[in-house]
Order: structure tokens, then C-alpha cells, then sequence
């Protein structure tokens, strides 16, 4: 290995040191800025309303006494699905939000969703910045 090679290598061991000291430091605001998430979706109708954390769980339901005047056990399980997807979808987006608040490294979705590829590819820029390859 080349002292040119060295000193580049030591540079970018450097800089994700620092990125990763950022990201451990703000650890605990971010925990408090997921934590604090949540989102309401409502059925077409309106009879309907979901409320669910960070990570899409069902917190609250309610069910207006309307949905009582006309029993459908298919179209009620049908509206609570959508409320609760319609929360989902909502909740999903402002973890993506304060996932960005606190750093290009941190993407809490793709932890939330189990998905390897795009964790791994947050490290793409290590591989460029070794290779000499310009940055994605």
C-alpha cells in the first residue's frame, strides 16, 4: 500500500468516525423524535379512525356508534384496514423526516422494514471515496 493510499484511507476511517459520533450522540433525540410520532387515518365514511406509532402499530381506534345502524362485518373490517393503512403511510413518511433531521446515515425505515439492500447501500460512498470513484 502506498503512503498516498494510507493518508486516503485514514481520511475516510476519519470521517466516518465523525459521522458515526454524530449519529451516537443525537441517539437519544432521535429516539425521543420517533417516540413522539404518530398518525391518525380515517375511513371514507368518516366512521372510522386509527391512530398509530413510529413503527405503524395500531395505538387507538374508534369506532363511531353509526357504523351500528347498518351491521357489515366485511365493509367495517374493510374501513379499519384503510384507516389504519392511510396512518401507516402517514407515520412512515415523518419517520423519513426525522430520520433526515439527523443525518445522511440515518434511515430508520429501512431498519423498520428489514431491508438489508438499502441499509447496505448507505455505504456505497466508502467503496467511492477508495476507489477514487466520484461520489453518487
Amino acid at each position: 500500500m502506498q503512503p498516498d493510499d494510507l493518508n486516503r484511507l485514514r481520511g475516510v476511517a476519519d470521517r466516518l468516525s465523525g459521522q458515526l459520533e454524530r449519529v451516537r450522540r443525537g441517539l437519544g433525540d432521535l429516539k425521543r423524535d420517533l417516540n413522539a410520532i404518530t398518525a391518525t387515518g380515517k375511513s371514507a365514511d368518516g366512521y372510522v379512525k386509527a391512530t398509530v406509532g413510529f413503527r405503524g402499530q395500531l395505538l387507538s381506534l374508534d369506532l363511531d356508534p353509526r357504523i351500528y345502524r347498518r351491521p357489515d362485518s366485511k365493509g367495517l373490517a374493510e374501513a379499519i384496514v384503510a384507516a389504519v393503512r392511510q396512518a401507516a403511510l402517514d407515520a412512515a413518511a415523518r419517520v423519513d423526516e426525522v430520520s433526515a433531521r439527523h443525518g445522511q446515515a440515518v434511515d430508520v425505515r429501512s431498519f423498520l422494514d428489514a431491508d438489508l439492500p438499502a441499509r447496505l447501500s448507505h455505504f456505497d460512498f466508502v467503496v467511492d471515496e477508495l476507489t477514487g470513484r466520484p461520489q453518487r
